[in-house]
């Protein structure tokens, strides 16, 4: 979940809502609404015992004539904010991808009208804080259908705060690689390993590299690194465990990697570019790994 504002005590004011992307021949659909004299996205409020598919399916009856096709889920934003000449509330957003048929009728709510309108402009023309937030996203996901990480970066969002944010949208479900966590960092598997064993340690707080990170967590770092050098070695039977951070980039997330070298391998540099493979899930060595870093951290408190 994205979260825009600074969280407060909402109290009753909350709403959650869900919103559709639709677009066709580089424009998006967009709803106007002729009484209030409103653009928006189109979507709104879930009712009662309503399915997210079920809200969207009615919202755009009701705003833009078009009967859905199917569904894809793309994120969720949380927004603390005041709307104008009303109390400050929390807004809880779903986003989602739609497809709908290609004859629409008139929208059943009454005074609301489909509006196509360029894609690349449609972010300049929303009122609502989370709806241009969408919008900016979306720009980032229409190019090739999916999010990268290159995009991200360059457009100031953090991977991995994204990839956490949209329970794995980017990078997949990361909880089944790790095998620690505390309230500073986690340690998980690289799901896309240098070598077999290659493990990241990463910061939960967003720190952009080792030098903007407080000195306390920096020692822990050090030392679950040093620990896990051992650990790797001995359930993983590698040669030496070479040790790396990269944080590189507009937006990207402090984090150290442990890279294995093997007997079979030459030594040197090259080792921390050798080629990206596939993550295989090796129970037996992923439960070993687990119980030894448990086992460390429990005396190190």
């Amino acid at each position: 979940m994205i979260t825009l504002g600074k969280p407060f005590d909402y109290g009753k004011n909350f709403r959650e809502t869900c919103f559709g992307f639709y677009e066709k021949d580089g424009k998006i659909l967009l709803t106007k609404n002729s009484i209030k004299k409103e653009i928006a996205m189109v979507g709104g409020g879930i009712e009662p015992n309503e399915s997210h598919e079920q809200c969207l399916s009615r919202e755009f009856l009701e705003e833009s004539g078009y009967k859905i096709k199917s569904t894809k889920s793309l994120f969720t934003i949380q927004c603390f904010w005041k709307p104008q000449n009303k109390p400050k509330m929390c807004s809880l957003a779903h986003f989602y991808l739609v497809d709908v048929f290609d004859q629409n009728i008139t929208p059943t709510e009454v005074g609301h009208n489909p509006l196509f309108v360029d894609t690349l402009k449609a972010k300049d023309l929303l009122p609502l804080p989370y709806h241009k937030k969408a919008m900016e996203l979306y720009y980032l996901y229409r190019k090739t259908n999916s999010f990268s990480e290159k995009d991200l970066n360059d457009n100031g969002y953090c991977p991995t705060c994204f990839n956490r944010q949209t329970n794995g949208l980017l990078f997949g479900d990361e909880t089944q690689k790790r095998f620690y966590q505390d309230s500073d960092i986690e340690c998980v598997f690289v799901s896309n390993p240098r070598a077999n064993g290659h493990v990241a340690i990463i910061t939960k707080k967003h720190f952009d590299d080792m030098a903007s990170c407080p000195n306390r967590i920096n020692h822990k770092i050090m030392d679950f690194a040093k620990t896990l050098m051992t650990i790797i070695k001995d359930v993983f039977g590698c040669e030496k465990v070479y040790l790396c951070t990269m944080c590189d980039g507009v937006a990207n997330h402090y984090h150290i990697q442990l890279i294995p070298r093997y007997s079979f391998e030459e030594r040197g540099s090259k080792n921390f570019v050798k080629p990206r493979q596939e993550y295989v899930f090796d129970k037996q060595k992923f439960e070993q790994t687990k119980q030894k870093i448990a086992e460390y951290a429990s005396k190190r408190r």
